[in-house]
């Protein structure tokens, strides 16, 4: 299915709608329910640099 420039602007503005609907409580909710149980420290392995990241894990998995 090919989109529109109209139906694009359509769904961008429906879902600005829906989220000033839910405000900043209906985003915090989801931040909570996706929140990590721990930060483990980890290597960025991106370049050869060997930067240190912060790993959010949850239920084993890197979330």
């Amino acid at each position: 299915m090919q989109m529109t420039r109209r139906d694009f602007l359509r769904s961008a503005a429906m879902s600005a709608a829906l989220a000033a609907v839910a405000g900043p409580a209906g985003v915090a909710r989801a931040a909570e329910a996706n929140a990590p149980e721990k930060w483990v420290k980890g290597v960025c392995r991106y370049c050869g640099t060997g930067c240190g990241v912060l790993v959010g894990v949850k239920n084993g998995k890197a979330v």
